[in-house]
């Protein structure tokens, strides 16, 4: 248990697994495909520097719209 809290404690580090499963090899705009973004830290969405598209770690998951 001590290890799980050590990389899945926070809900912040949940997230970024997420983000590290969903996206391998880097951040891809599901409508643009661009590979740059922003993060919204107020939502934890990350939002396409291109077309401005809001993605979360979680959309299309069985996870999708749980907090």
């Amino acid at each position: 248990m001590k290890d799980f809290d050590k990389h899945f404690g926070t809900e912040a580090q949940c997230i970024e697994a997420f983000a590290r499963w969903r996206w391998p090899d880097g951040f891809r705009c599901p409508k643009c495909g661009h590979d740059k973004c922003y993060r919204l830290a107020h939502c934890g969405l990350r939002q396409c520097a291109r077309c401005k598209r809001q993605s979360s770690a979680t959309a299309g998951t069985p996870l999708n719209n749980t907090k």
